[in-house]
């Protein structure tokens, strides 16, 4: 095997990746069958048994151009004039000159040709179909009645399923681009390099074309269309106001040849996208998805796209039928939600990311290179490259717990009017760039992982806030994805153990004090309500003491413990450092952040203590000892409470003091903490709503640093046992 390294085809652009498929594509079938492809960086390579000069000998006397032609389009090639010394159009033009060639290379190409000409326009059966609106009927019967060596083209370019034919993105509206038919200007720029004998230069722009030379000549005025804004020309194309159009024929002709690769296939979408909507076929394009305005710094809100083609670079060498398996297969599919084994294919640029990380690996691919079709200079759509998105070695189980779970309520938002602008416009927005962050492996402030939880959160806050009958809200995603993620800081550990507040109760999770919405008992899911209001403020401090003001007040008005009451519970360590003066403004900064991004995370059925921290912080007696009071089944006082956010730390203490005076045997090993002062009250109020763990080991410090003098082990389990009768002397 000879290893030939082309410089001209590189994955960095559309027709880059195009000409490689494109080359590699007409060597499998006609030349060499044992040949094979690879990348070496962003590098297309060929792997054939043919020396170089052969294979620049192939190309030009023996490669045979793949049929390509539009009969239901208008301007490629299939009008009749009417009547005598009427002006025939260009296409007519190269059409004719295609069925004037004699060399064998244009056999096939002949025998596609004289059957439309023979079947549907010499008959008028083509004219009369598309002027009568019949364009789809007209694209169903060429398609069943087409020679063989015509499919390929025509399984490319338009998707017929059960009830409609549609057209991917690659290919414009069918093959053309506005007044630019691709099939037209693909045999002009055959018969310019091939015709019936290799064209004089051919043998040098086939050179430059693998080899990405400069010195050649390009041809003037070819139009390439959406391909390579590169080569397009126009406005500021040149050192001028204006350019025309530079293209190596070669360039063409191979990067058409590449695009039949990503041939269509019907798929039957098991699940509908809508609630309540029939289950329809419908036409997969290999690695086609509708675009959004995210994952690259260029993208606008304000740029109509047609969609995104993502174009999958491999690891190691493939031959031309696992090549054709890769195409055929070409579903970016998400993985099941856990409720069914079902998957189904991605259908937007952020739900392709989310599958490219989760599955991709398993096709053996390393990375991909994302396209879209944007509209710039007026009406004309170019191939916009949009970023990389990484695939090979790579574990990303955050991005499988969210992906399918939420695929859908994202779509939804997407595609409704609430999206268009405003604040879930920008939380969308970041949402997708937090998603192509992780998945193009790029690092920022945040932990990739939490920024994608932050995102999330944010959106379903702002739809909440906004308050629309569909969908209903974001239900809660799996508990399993606190312990998958990296970050293991105080501040993950202290919104971890807030986000768990209430258990597996629902009515008392600490989401339903932060947004807009209610659990609905009867239906049993969360549903929007604007009746109550959201505790969520600004400052963290007054958003957690709010919420221990509300939740003090709840237990002490019904009895019901588990509205203070948590399953990921903190260690008093983490508490420790959260009171410490010199952490407070960094991790307040985090911890509201992620108390956001976890409260729509489930909590898990049995308590637990999170990790603490691995210090030797005191806990302040004064906290230690309105802690104790306030978990205390009958001497807690939301009072306590009242006062700290009301700033006044001192009549907390006193009343926590004779509170605790309550308890037997610990007055007279109280500490005085009357003369105490606290820096800022609100976050004292803040810490008591963390959740302890009910068992000895996790109260015990908590005595510890209340009393004058620690007592021995077996006093304190005399006074946690005094205090609380509830509390395990062990982890069960």
């Amino acid at each position: 095997m000879n290893d030939f390294k082309l410089a001209g085809c590189r994955n960095e652009t559309l027709l880059g990746y195009l000409k490689a498929l494109g080359i590699f594509r007409i060597v499998a079938l006609q030349a060499d069958p044992d040949a094979r492809a690879s990348w070496d960086g962003a590098t297309f390579v060929l792997h054939t048994r043919l020396e170089r000069e052969a294979l620049a000998t192939f190309f030009l006397t023996a490669y045979c151009p793949t049929p390509i032609a539009n009969p239901w389009n208008n301007g490629a090639g299939f009008d009749l004039e009417e009547g005598e010394g009427t002006k025939r159009d260009r296409a007519v033009v190269v059409i004719e000159q295609v069925r004037s060639t004699k060399s064998f290379r244009w056999n096939a190409y002949r025998r596609v040709l004289d059957f439309i000409f023979k079947e549907y326009v010499a008959s008028g059966l083509r004219q009369k179909m598309i002027t009568t609106g019949q364009k789809d009927e007209f694209i169903r019967t060429l398609r069943a009645q087409l020679p063989e060596e015509g499919l390929a083209w025509i399984d490319a370019v338009v998707g017929i399923t059960q009830d409609d034919v549609i057209y991917p993105y690659l290919f414009g509206s069918g093959g053309n681009d506005g007044r630019l038919d691709f099939a037209v200007n693909f045999a002009e720029r055959a018969l310019d390099v091939v015709g019936d004998i290799p064209a004089i230069g051919a043998g040098e722009q086939l050179s430059a074309s693998l080899e990405e030379e400069a010195s050649v000549a390009l041809t003037p005025g070819v139009a390439i269309g959406q391909f390579s804004a590169r080569h397009a020309g126009g406005v500021n194309g040149s050192s001028g106001f204006d350019a025309g159009s530079l293209v190596n024929p070669w360039d063409y002709v191979f990067m058409i040849e590449g695009s039949l690769c990503f041939r269509s296939a019907a798929a039957r979408q098991l699940e509908s996208r809508v609630e309540g909507a029939a289950r329809r076929a419908r036409s997969v394009f290999p690695f086609a998805v509708r675009g959004i305005a995210g994952g690259y710094g260029s993208a606008s809100t304000l740029e109509a796209s047609r969609g995104e083609v993502w174009l999958p670079v491999w690891d190691g060498k493939i031959g031309y039928a696992g090549l054709t398996d890769l195409f055929r297969r070409g579903r970016l599919d998400l993985p099941s939600d856990g409720r069914s084994s079902v998957v189904r294919s991605a259908a937007i640029a952020s739900e392709a990311a989310a599958a490219v990380v989760t599955m991709g690996a398993g096709l053996g691919l390393r990375e991909f290179h994302r396209v879209a079709f944007v509209q710039r200079n007026g009406l004309a759509y170019t191939a916009a490259t949009s970023g990389v998105v990484l695939v090979a070695g790579r574990s990303e189980p955050i991005v499988s717990y969210v992906s399918r779970a939420i695929a859908d309520w994202v779509e939804r938002i997407r595609w409704q009017g609430i999206a268009k602008s405003g604040d879930i416009a920008a939380c969308l927005r970041e949402f997708d760039e937090a998603l192509f962050a992780i998945a193009g492996g790029r690092e920022g402030g945040v932990p990739a992982d939490q920024r994608l939880l932050i995102a999330l959160a944010q959106l379903d806050f702002a739809v909440a806030r906004k308050g629309p009958d569909y969908p209903s809200p974001l239900w809660y995603l799996d508990a399993r994805i606190i312990e998958e993620l990296p970050d293991k800081g105080v501040a993950h550990r202290l919104a971890a153990g807030l986000s768990s507040l209430g258990g597996s109760e629902q009515p008392m999770r600490v989401r339903l004090d932060l947004e807009h919405v209610a659990y609905d008992d009867g239906k049993r899911h969360l549903v929007y309500d604007r009746s109550r209001q959201p505790l969520l403020s600004p400052h963290i401090e007054d958003t957690l003491s709010a919420i221990c003001a509300r939740r003090a007040r709840l237990v002490r008005e019904n009895g019901a413990d588990a509205w203070l009451r948590g399953t990921r519970c903190v260690a008093t360590a983490d508490i420790a450092e959260m009171l410490a003066s010199n952490q407070q403004s960094a991790l307040r900064k985090d911890l509201a952040q992620l108390l956001v991004a976890y409260s729509i995370i489930d909590a898990p059925r049995g308590s637990r203590t999170m990790a603490d921290a691995t210090n030797d912080m005191r806990l302040p007696a004064a906290y230690a000892l309105m802690k104790v009071v306030v978990d205390h089944p009958a001497i807690r006082d939301p009072r306590i409470v009242a006062y700290l956010r009301a700033r006044d730390h001192r009549r907390a203490i006193e009343l926590a003091t004779q509170r605790a005076r309550m308890i037997v045997g610990l007055p007279a090993r109280l500490r005085n903490i009357r003369g105490t002062h606290i820096e800022d009250p609100r976050w004292y109020a803040s810490a008591l709503l963390l959740p302890i763990e009910r068992i000895a080991s996790s109260y015990g410090p908590l005595l510890a640093a209340a009393l004058v003098r620690a007592p021995e082990s077996h006093e304190t389990a005399h006074y946690l046992h005094t205090a609380f009768p509830d509390l395990a002397t062990n982890k069960e």
